[in-house]
């Protein structure tokens, strides 16, 4: 600002009239500042006086430079950029305060200069780049870190490869740092200079759930609320299925987390053994994914993951972080759709919560055509849960037996949650394979006798469920007398397990005989 200041003062004056800036007061300064800074860069190149500490008068010499760079009209010359860049040391020592301040300050007054110049910026940015990764200075990596984000504003191509880099930092040992790069890096996908390539994404997501609670909110708000609706809100959804694999570390898979990187980088931003914060990563992207979407992601992970595991092509002793984080998702409550939300909600007694989110909603034409696309994607969800989901987690679970997964016992919870979700529809699926709804049931019983009392289950049998699928099929009325003739499935199988000699009790889940039945015993 005192440099802009005595431009202007310069120019107002009469002896500044109609004289260059180089030919008034910047030339003397301009001298001044080489007077300062040449016999530093002399003495340290003929090694006599590196140990000495920087002086005052030589760091407010390059910040001069620095700052005359910007000056319309103002040219450096030649001897003093190159003074400037002479004193730039890469270093991977710590270096003491006074050296430490002179280094800053050469970092932000090379950035300036090299705005202006390419030729120069193509000189610097390996020595930028190199003392990014390499100095212990926190100091230093931020002056860094904001000379490449400018340096990407004008030198889009030059800076773009070395993204990764720079996104590093996402994860860096400094609060300040880390939130200095989630500002830039936001910056400059607002901007489009930067794009959603290669791990850019996934490396974003794990300051979602950052150490620092002002960071975290930081990112969720720049996410969720800038960078997602500036994408058509659509790369939270897009991403999801991968971001399994990658927070996993998980590279075995053909096609996921293929990206080129250093050992040092995917261990930087794996979360391989945090569960709780990948699942709060889920939670949060299936938050704000459409109706439409959670259909899709659900296909993805049934066909990628699921199936993939299940056909042999993922190994299931290499893959159980993955498969539990697919289990999870497809058994939580935000990858289901609205309108079985708004169903369960209603049979918790919720009724006046949706009456007050059905006051906000759109009305007259709009309202009748959300309507009838929320109920057309809803048929649609039902006959995939039924005709790919339920079936797939069938054969997983074949796998996972012969195996021994430990898995096993949440693919049940996940099974019994989408027994919850569609009572009705899951009826036929059962009554056309009565074997699978005898061994489900008798596996849901074990896992929810694990997780919480059987008293308390929410979800009807299997095998109840088929048996009244096959009542419905067959027409029977409710007035007319029901033939005893043969005993129901769930009786067989109750009585193979019940031992000798003990008296056989019919589960609650089955239906009860007709009145015949009675009077014919």
């Amino acid at each position: 600002e005192l440099v802009k200041a005595a431009a202007a003062l310069h120019k107002a004056s009469p002896k500044g009239a109609g004289k260059s800036e180089e030919a008034g007061w910047s030339a003397p300064l301009m001298v001044a500042v080489v007077d300062a800074i040449q016999p530093v860069v002399e003495a340290r190149l003929k090694g006599d006086g590196g140990d000495k500490p920087a002086s005052a008068k030589v760091v407010n010499a390059v910040f001069l430079a620095g700052a005359l760079s910007f000056v319309p009209g103002v040219s450096l010359p030649t001897r003093l950029v190159n003074s400037v860049q002479a004193l730039f040391e890469p270093s991977s020592v710590e270096k003491d305060s006074s050296e430490l301040l002179l280094q800053s300050h050469v970092i932000s007054s090379l950035g300036k200069i090299c705005l202006l110049d390419a030729s120069l910026a193509k000189k610097c940015v390996k020595l930028f780049l190199k003392e990014l990764s390499c100095t212990p200075s926190a100091v230093l990596r931020n002056n860094v870190l904001v000379v490449l984000s400018d340096m990407c504003v004008r030198y889009t191509s030059l800076i773009d490869p070395h993204m990764p880099l720079l996104a590093m930092c996402l994860r860096d040992d400094n609060d300040v740092v880390r939130q200095h790069a989630l500002v830039l890096i936001t910056r400059l996908l607002c901007t489009d200079y930067v794009k959603w390539k290669g791990p850019l994404f996934f490396r974003y997501l794990v300051a979602l759930v950052d150490d620092s609670p002002i960071i975290r909110q930081q990112a969720r708000n720049c996410l969720l609320k800038v960078l997602h609706p500036k994408s058509g809100n659509h790369i939270c959804h897009s991403y999801l299925v991968e971001s399994i694999f990658v927070l996993n570390d998980y590279t075995e898979h053909a096609v996921y987390n293929k990206f080129p990187s250093t050992p040092e980088e995917r261990a930087r931003f794996s979360l391989a053994g945090d569960q709780d914060k990948r699942r709060e990563v889920y939670a949060l992207l299936l938050g704000e994914s459409s109706d439409e979407q959670r259909f899709q992601t659900t296909s993805k992970l049934c066909e990628e993951i699921l199936g993939a595991v299940a056909d042999g092509a993922i190994p299931l002793e290499s893959a159980d972080a993955v498969l539990g984080d697919a289990l999870h998702i497809l058994s939580s409550k935000e990858i289901r759709l609205s309108a079985v939300q708004r169903f369960q909600n209603a049979a918790a007694g919720a009724e006046e919560e949706e009456e007050q989110k059905s006051s906000a909603a759109p009305s007259g034409g709009n309202m009748v055509a959300v309507a009838a696309k929320s109920k057309l994607l809803s048929q649609i969800v039902k006959r995939n849960v039924m005709q790919n989901v339920v079936p797939t987690l069938a054969a997983l679970k074949s796998v996972m037996e012969r195996a021994h997964s430990s898995l096993l016992g949440d693919l049940m919870l996940t099974l019994g949650q989408i027994m919850r979700d569609y009572k009705t529809e899951i009826a036929d699926v059962f009554a056309s394979n009565r074997q699978l709804a005898k061994e489900l049931e008798y596996d849901l019983r074990l896992a929810e006798g694990r997780s919480s009392d059987v008293k308390n289950r929410s979800f009807a049998s299997p095998a109840s469920l088929a048996a009244s699928a096959s009542r419905k099929r067959k027409g029977s009325s409710a007035g007319k007398r029901k033939s005893s003739i043969g005993t129901p499935p769930l009786l067989v199988a109750n009585a193979v397990r019940a031992a000798p000699g003990s008296a056989r009790k019919t589960p609650l889940s089955v239906p009860r005989l007709s009145s015949s039945s009675s009077s014919a015993n």
